[in-house]
């Protein structure tokens, strides 16, 4: 399968060098078509198989990208990607955004850039994308790390308040008139992003409200990324739904699964941690004095225990 039937034309000429001869930490940007919607892209070169990081919502790649250089200057591939709707990836007014939608997205990339075996990377929402992908090829994925997320419901998980509202069916109208302002939008952007580091250390508030909120706020300044925000949120209870059906399939998986988790998460928790590492096989939880974006508030702390997994699966 040739890449061109992914990449631009610029693009699939840059991509045949992406991993030879950009310098370790630095990244090749590149962009795979996809159902006729462009999927953002950054290749970090190293030793195979491959990191494929994938984001929650509502923020986007950037969130690794402190964590992914130093994997890279170590040795390892990391790629990131922005799923459709968010980030820089493209935005549309009639796509239909979905957790099905995000899974196929995370194929899209692992196929255009040929990731025979990968480890895929999840944190927060990209829990259920990477899970069932591991879940459905397991010849492809030699390890699963997941960083602060979740699969199905358990009993400690609390959703976040505007995840709580834009996902609460007679809530739609106020959630999605309040996403429609931008006032509105950011003091509610604001104000959930605190409540996930209220009781965190100063260093942790302020590198969140420097560097995360602005991100979060960015990713919703066209309408577009908003319509998908709302129909990602709506379609939460249906896929926990569907992932609770399939969650006694986990205990078949043969892959090793890494949980880093930040314990000061007051929502994905750290009860949540302990419950999803109890469905695996091969589970090993690694908890920080971290929250919410352990990669964000420690990305060293991150890496020691990533890079271990990496070369086990070499």
């Amino acid at each position: 399968m040739k890449l061109s039937k992914f990449l631009s034309p610029f693009v699939a000429f840059t991509v045949g060098a992406a991993a030879f001869t950009a310098s370790a930490g630095e990244a090749t940007e590149l962009r795979i078509q996809r159902a006729g919607q462009s999927i953002y892209v950054k290749d970090y070169p190293g030793a195979e198989p491959a990191m494929v990081m994938v984001h929650g919502f509502p923020d986007n790649h950037r969130i690794y990208d402190e964590l992914a250089p130093i994997l890279s200057e170590r040795g390892q591939r990391v790629i990131t990607f922005d799923f459709l709707g968010f980030g820089d990836s493209e935005k549309s007014g009639t796509f239909q955004y979905s957790f099905d939608q995000q899974e196929s997205d995370l194929a899209a990339v692992a196929d255009a850039l040929h990731l025979k075996s990968f480890i895929p990377v999840a944190h927060d929402a990209g829990g259920p994308a990477v899970i069932n992908y591991a879940r459905k090829h397991q010849d492809r994925v030699s390890a699963i790390v997941l960083l602060n997320t979740y699969y199905t419901d358990t009993p400690t998980l609390k959703l976040p308040q505007l995840i709580r509202l834009s996902s609460t069916g007679w809530l739609k109208p106020a959630a999605e008139a309040v996403m429609s302002s931008t006032t509105l939008r950011n003091w509610l952007l604001s104000y959930q992003a605190n409540q996930f580091v209220a009781d965190a250390p100063e260093k942790i508030r302020a590198k969140v409200k420097s560097s995360l909120l602005p991100m979060i706020e960015e990713n919703f300044e066209k309408l577009d990324s908003i319509r998908g925000f709302n129909l990602m949120t709506g379609d939460l209870n249906k896929n926990v739904e569907e992932n609770r059906k399939a969650v006694d399939q986990l205990a078949s998986l043969e892959m090793p699964v890494t949980l880093i988790w930040g314990k000061g998460d007051p929502f994905l928790n750290v009860g949540v941690a302990k419950d999803l590492a109890k469905q695996f096989k091969h589970a090993e939880l690694h908890l920080l004095p971290l929250n919410h974006w352990p990669q964000v508030d420690d990305p060293k702390a991150v890496a020691d225990i990533l890079s271990p997994v990496a070369a086990v699966s070499h």
